[in-house]
C-alpha cells in the first residue's frame, strides 16, 4: 500500500510548479466551488477536505480527515503506474483516477495535485474534477451521434434510392418521349403521304367528275334533243296533214272545178297559217339552241309556252301563278327541265287514260331561293320506286328501251346546271315535283 501511494505521490512532484504559502489557505481552500483535498505525501493521510469534497464524497468532515486517498482511489498498484507513463505520454499534469463515493458509487475523475507548504510541512493540494458526468454527456453523445449516423445513414440509402428511382423514372420519361417523337415524325410522314394520295385521289375524283358532268350534260342535250324531235313530230303531224289535205283540196278544185274562189282562198289561208305556226316554231327552236350557255334574264312565262311547244301532246291543261316574274340562270336548262318534267305527266296520263291532263306551276320567291312546284293529276308516282326514281334506269315501262334516264338528266341538270336540288312526293292524286335554286346562280 505504501509502494502505491509512493507512485502517486511521485507522480503529483513530476508534474507540480512551484507551491503555495500557508497564507493562501484560508482564502482559496474552504469555500470553493472547487473539490479540494489536503493530502499529506508521506502516508497519503486526507489532513483536509473543503466543503465541496465533503458533499461530493458523501462523507462528514472528521470521517474523511480520518481516511486516506488509498481509501478513496480504487486504482490497483499496476493501474497507478500505466496512469503515470500514459500522463507522461500524453504531455498532461494531471491523473485520471476512479473514486469511490461513500455511498459505493464509483466516480471518474481528473486529479491535479500542487505542493506546497503547510505548518512547515509540504503536502499535497489536489484539485478533484467529476468527469464521470463528462462519460455520460460523451456516451449520450455518441448514443445519439450513432443514432443520427443511423438515420442519416437510413435517410442516405432512402435519397439514394429516391434519386436512383428518381433517375430510372427520368430515363423512363426521356425514353418515352423519344418514342413519342420518333412515333410523331413516323405519323406525320404517314399523314404527309396519306394526306399526298388522298390529294391526288380528290384531283383524280375531281377530274372524273368533271369529265361525268360533261357526259351527263351531253346526255342531258342528246336526250333533250331527241325527246324534242319525238315530240315535234307529234306536234307537227297534225298542220302538217292539214296543210296536205288542203294542198289537195286545192288541186282537186283546180282539176275538176267544183270549188268557188272562196273555198280555195279558206284552205290556201289554212296551209299560210300552218306553215307559219311551224316556222315559228322553228325559229323559236334555232333561237333557243342558238344560245349560249350562260345566265340569261327572263321571263318564265315566255319559257314555260316554248317548252310547252315542244310536247307531244299539246292539249294540256296548263295552270301557272306566273305572270311577268324575271330570273337570271341558264335558260336552256330550265327549259330543259321543265320539258321533261310536263312530258313526265304527259306520259303518265297517257298511261292513266286522261285525254287532257292538268298541270299545275307554282311559282314563289324566298329572299333569293326561287320555289317551282310542277303538280299533276295523272296518279301519282309508284309507291315503291318513289325513292329511287331520279336514279338512272328507274321507270315500270320496261318495254322501252329508252326509258328510265329522263328524271335521272333532269336532276342532274338541276344539280349541275343550275346548282340548285329537286325532289317529288305524290299529292291529290297526283305527284309534285319541288325545284329550288338561287336566282342568278
Amino acid at each position: 500500500m505504501k509502494k502505491l501511494l509512493t507512485l502517486i505521490l511521485l507522480a503529483s512532484f513530476s508534474f507540480s510548479k512551484d507551491g503555495f504559502v500557508a497564507s493562501d489557505i484560508s482564502e482559496y481552500f474552504e469555500d470553493n466551488g472547487l473539490i479540494l483535498l489536503l493530502i499529506d505525501p508521506n502516508t497519503g493521510k486526507i489532513i483536509k477536505g473543503n466543503k465541496s469534497a465533503e458533499k461530493f464524497y458523501g462523507y462528514s468532515k472528521s470521517k474523511l480527515q480520518s481516511m486516506k486517498i488509498q481509501n478513496i482511489n480504487q486504482f490497483t498498484q499496476q493501474q497507478v503506474k500505466e496512469e503515470i507513463i500514459k500522463a507522461k505520454k500524453e504531455k498532461r499534469n494531471h491523473f485520471i483516477f476512479r473514486h469511490k463515493l461513500a455511498n459505493g458509487k464509483i466516480k471518474k475523475v481528473e486529479v491535479y495535485s500542487h505542493p506546497f507548504m503547510y505548518e512547515g510541512k509540504k503536502i499535497l493540494l489536489s484539485t478533484i474534477y467529476d468527469v464521470s458526468r463528462n462519460d455520460l454527456l460523451q456516451q449520450t453523445i455518441e448514443h445519439y451521434s450513432a443514432t443520427l449516423e443511423e438515420q442519416v445513414e437510413i435517410k442516405t440509402r432512402e435519397n439514394t434510392l429516391i434519386l436512383v428511382t428518381g433517375m430510372l423514372v427520368q430515363f423512363l420519361i426521356i425514353f418515352i418521349l423519344i418514342y413519342i417523337n420518333i412515333q410523331r415524325k413516323i405519323t406525320k410522314k404517314n399523314l404527309r403521304k396519306l394526306n399526298h394520295e388522298l390529294h391526288l385521289k380528290i384531283e383524280d375524283a375531281i377530274e372524273e367528275n368533271k369529265k361525268q358532268n360533261q357526259l351527263i350534260n351531253e346526255q342531258s342535250k342528246n336526250a333533250t334533243i331527241l325527246e324534242l324531235l319525238f315530240n315535234l313530230s307529234h306536234h307537227w303531224r297534225q298542220p302538217l296533214n292539214v296543210m296536205s289535205l288542203s294542198a289537195q283540196n286545192i288541186v282537186d278544185t283546180l282539176k275538176y272545178d267544183d270549188w268557188t274562189i272562196e273555198e280555195i282562198e279558206e284552205m290556201a289561208d289554212h296551209i299560210v297559217t300552218n306553215s307559219r305556226s311551224l316556222s315559228g316554231t322553228i325559229s323559236k327552236l334555232t333561237e333557243f339552241y342558238e344560245e349560249n350557255e350562260t345566265n340569261h334574264l327572263f321571263t318564265l312565262s315566255d319559257s314555260i309556252e316554248l317548252s310547252k311547244g315542244f310536247l307531244s301532246q299539246p292539249n294540256i291543261t296548263l295552270q301557272t301563278n306566273i305572270k311577268e316574274e324575271k330570273i337570271l340562270c341558264d335558260r336552256k336548262a330550265l327549259v330543259e327541265v321543265f320539258i321533261n318534267l310536263l312530258q313526265n305527266s304527259i306520259d303518265a296520263a297517257y298511261k292513266e287514260g286522261l285525254k287532257i291532263p292538268t298541270i299545275l306551276i307554282h311559282f314563289q320567291q324566298v329572299e333569293e331561293i326561287i320555289i317551282l312546284e310542277i303538280s299533276d293529276n295523272c296518279g301519282g308516282i309508284d309507291e315503291s320506286i318513289i325513292d329511287k326514281i331520279f336514279e338512272p334506269y328507274t321507270t315500270t315501262e320496261f318495254k322501252n328501251n329508252n326509258k328510265g334516264l329522263g328524271l335521272y338528266i333532269t336532276k342532274s341538270i338541276v344539280e349541275y346546271r343550275l346548282k340548285g336540288s329537286i325532289s317529288a312526293k305524290n299529292r291529290d292524286n297526283g305527284a309534285t315535283f319541288t325545284i329550288r335554286f338561287r336566282n342568278g346562280e
